[in-house]
């Protein structure tokens, strides 16, 4: 009896320290660097300062964009390179905007066609004219997320200035080329073969962990990062919807519901902006996709 006990408590202690060990050459293998996104109320954002919402730049020589019926949008995020202390892949300098429809009750998302800018719209202005107010703008008339008369449908009805600071992270668990990382690190650890083509991620970690909970949720939880992000690996309440990996292979922005940012993506989920990182390196945003789910 005391050696079946002994047996059970070898075995445990075994998988644990196997599972140690993938998660570590996992996070070693998947290491990136990305950008951070807090929330910073102590301010009020400028016209031109990486914030959520509120009256956007604009460079009035631009089309102001407009959705598919022709109706202007308003400003979601307004990302300032200029203000982003280290560089990447990412532009040296400009502003990145994200614009939604006032009336597209998906936050101008079509999850059929996720990449066709008609209901939301990525915008660079590659150099910024510090010569534009808040008046010019203003005179304008553009719709502005705080206006409820206007704007019927907005993850985020407030505006917030935003601290982006360099930061890294691993591959999530949610992330559609996790499942290959975790075969790779097994094999490459252990010898051991794992058929990754007919079950789901979750399914096939949970079995090589022999069902065992504790194991399968301290690895899960291992690779847990959901925060407002510049580049990094996306979060999802669901799935990763990407068909095309090879193209949609760089995670532009995520955007998280938050309770200090006044975002809700629906029922408490996560919104994401996919690019391909040589289009990004162009400074070409004519082609991102834009998904949101939540639970």
């Amino acid at each position: 009896m005391k050696l079946f006990w002994f047996d059970k408590f070898s075995k445990k202690t075994s998988l644990k320290n196997k599972m140690h060990a993938i998660v570590d050459e996992i996070k070693r293998r998947t290491a990136v660097d990305c950008y951070k996104i807090t929330v910073d109320k102590s301010r009020t954002p400028t016209l031109a300062d990486s914030k959520l919402g509120g009256l956007p730049y604009w460079d009035n020589t631009k089309d102001y964009p407009t959705d598919e019926e022709g109706r202007r949008m308003f400003l979601l995020i307004q990302i300032n390179f200029g203000q982003i202390p280290t560089r990447s892949i990412l532009p040296e300098q400009g502003i990145l905007q994200v614009f939604l429809s006032t009336s597209n009750k998906y936050y101008g998302a079509d999850f059929d066609c996720p990449d066709v800018q008609k209901d939301f719209k990525v915008i660079y202005h590659e150099h910024v004219d510090n010569s534009i107010t808040p008046d010019k703008v203003s005179a304008l008339g553009f719709p502005v997320n705080t206006q409820a008369n206007v704007v019927e449908y907005t993850p985020c009805d407030k505006e917030v200035a935003l601290n982006i600071k360099p930061a890294h992270m691993s591959m999530t668990t949610d992330d559609k080329r996790f499942v290959t990382a975790f075969a790779q690190a097994v094999k490459d650890l252990y010898g051991e073969q794992i058929d990754t083509q007919d079950e789901d991620g979750i399914s096939i970690i949970s079995e090589y962990f022999g069902d065992d909970e504790k194991c399968t949720d301290y690895f899960f939880d291992a690779f847990y990062n959901e925060n407002h992000l510049l580049l990094g690996y996306p979060s999802f309440t669901q799935y990763d919807p990407r068909e095309d990996l090879e193209y949609y292979d760089t995670l532009l922005l995520q955007l998280v519901s938050d309770d200090a940012a006044n975002m809700m993506w629906g029922d408490a989920g996560i919104g994401n902006f996919f690019i391909n990182s040589e289009a990004l390196r162009r400074k070409d945003f004519s082609k991102v996709l834009y998904t949101w789910d939540c639970g």
